[in-house]
């Protein structure tokens, strides 16, 4: 759900953004879901000035579900909330914040996970491995890892070996002890309801949390993890990969019929044929009429008893939203249904500049207006930072340009071509140029690094903006 707001920069414009002087710049905002009470949004500003190369600004803002505002320090990036803390960037590090927009973890870290069942996967650098910090920061499971999935039901699927290509996944407890061999090539999506559907070589099997072999390794696919005791699976049946359902015996209990297939919540599932989406129980019977372009999000699936949905068949175009027993509940007007459920909120799209959040009656919780209006003034105060940062990264720019004019020498290359001839005030460039020659003279104040476009129209040079 993205709202894009395009803005000429030539003058003084409006309060929305402050003006750059013949410059253009893109300015979008995204909202994100609710999690733990709380939601971010996403802005990001875009410098389409030519000696930028589109250079993109973010600023994360953080609301609770209510709407209200929650000053932070500055962040462009932030996960979702979870177990009480959110990852954040700042500068150009990781760290952890709390619902009170205040930093608990300061950013240290090259890249940082969310945290689960009290502990979150970090790095310190490109270059390093992965280990764990508890809620507190601490180091308690050393970096050593190339990869690594979040804690379930205390184990974590990591990836370990000689580098990063050859290596191996297997589990770990929290003390970082190795339970499940590292010899699988893809963890899944790590440990539910005891057990951890993984492939090994070519084929799928699952792990129990001893990492013995519970089901047998003879499954094509696997798409998900078992949830309310079922796991979807793909065989090829003549050829072709259709999927079902297996138990936690590894017994097919709805054999395989459909072209994709989706774990099951609310005792509901959302399956594939044809290109088109339809919703199953845990028996197999449709649900929800195999019909649909769309249904869910992320992964598709119920949340909170509701499900969106897009109809299209070149006659009628609807979107809305489904119960689970396939009835329509709120079929709205949106742009999009953007977001399905969550915490009794789901935030929708409605026009070009209309987004906030519904409840499960489809009465707006945070309307439009009051989301568009608090962005607007937080905007503003954004824009000051990164004109600010752009101003300044335009001064070493230029710097950069002047010491590369004043020492450039023949055989250096331009933008245009290598130099071949250097004057005081002037530099001819080797660049060929249909019909109007291979050799051609350039203003030495007008030339600039390779780095920059080289353009010529009816046979005259036009310098980078």
């Amino acid at each position: 759900m993205i709202l894009r707001l395009k803005v000429y920069f030539f003058a003084a414009l409006a309060s929305m953004l402050f003006s750059i002087s013949q410059a253009y710049a893109e300015a979008t905002y995204e909202v994100k879901d609710v999690s733990e009470g709380m939601f971010w949004v996403k802005y990001k500003f875009v410098n389409n000035q030519s000696n930028t190369f589109g250079r993109s600004y973010y600023y994360s803002f953080l609301f609770d579900k209510t709407g209200r505002f929650v000053k932070t320090p500055q962040i462009s990036f932030a996960h979702d909330f979870k177990e009480g803390l959110a990852v954040v960037k700042v500068g150009d590090k990781y760290g952890y914040i709390n619902k009170e927009g205040r930093l608990v973890i300061q950013p240290k870290f090259y890249t940082a996970n969310n945290y689960s069942e009290g502990l979150a996967a970090f790095m310190y650098g490109d270059d390093s491995k992965f280990g764990f910090i508890d809620k507190k920061g601490n180091v308690v499971i050393q970096p050593q890892f190339w990869e690594v999935q979040e804690f379930h039901e205390g184990l974590a699927a990591v990836k370990v070996g000689e580098d990063k290509y050859s290596s191996k996944w297997g589990f770990i407890d929290k003390s970082g002890k190795m339970i499940a061999r590292p010899i699988f090539d893809d963890p899944g999506y790590g440990y539910s309801e005891g057990l951890a559907v993984v492939r090994f070589e070519k084929v799928w099997g699952a792990l129990d949390k001893q990492g013995n072999v519970a089901i047998d390794f003879r499954f094509d696919h696997s798409i998900g993890g078992f949830h309310e005791g079922q796991a979807p699976v793909c065989i090829k049946v003549m050829n072709v990969a259709k999927c079902g359902y297996i138990n936690t015996s590894g017994e097919m209990v709805i054999r395989p019929q459909f072209d994709g297939a989706e774990i099951f919540s609310d005792g509901l599932a959302v399956v594939y044929s044809n290109e088109k989406l339809g919703v199953i129980d845990k028996s197999g019977n449709t649900i929800v009429p195999i019909k649909f372009k769309s249904l869910g999000y992320n992964p598709p699936a119920y949340h909170s008893g509701m499900i969106t949905f897009l109809f299209e068949d070149g006659i009628t175009y609807a979107r809305g939203y489904l119960d689970t027993s396939g009835n329509v509940i709120n079929q709205g007007n949106f742009m999009w249904a953007a977001g399905d459920f969550y915490e009794g909120m789901a935030r929708v799209f409605i026009s070009e500049s209309q987004q906030g959040f519904i409840n499960q009656q489809g009465e707006w919780v945070i309307t439009p207006d009051s989301l568009h209006t608090t962005m607007i003034k937080l905007m503003d105060s954004a824009n000051a930072i990164f004109l600010k940062r752009i101003a300044e990264e335009n001064a070493v720019r230029q710097k950069e340009i002047d010491t590369f004019r004043k020492a450039l020498i023949e055989g250096d290359d331009t933008n245009c071509g290598p130099a071949i001839e250097v004057k005081e005030k002037m530099v001819k460039v080797a660049y060929a140029l249909s019909g109007y020659g291979n050799e051609h003279w350039i203003k030495r104040d007008q030339i600039f690094p390779k780095k920059y476009n080289c353009e010529f129209k009816n046979g005259q040079y036009i310098a980078p903006n």
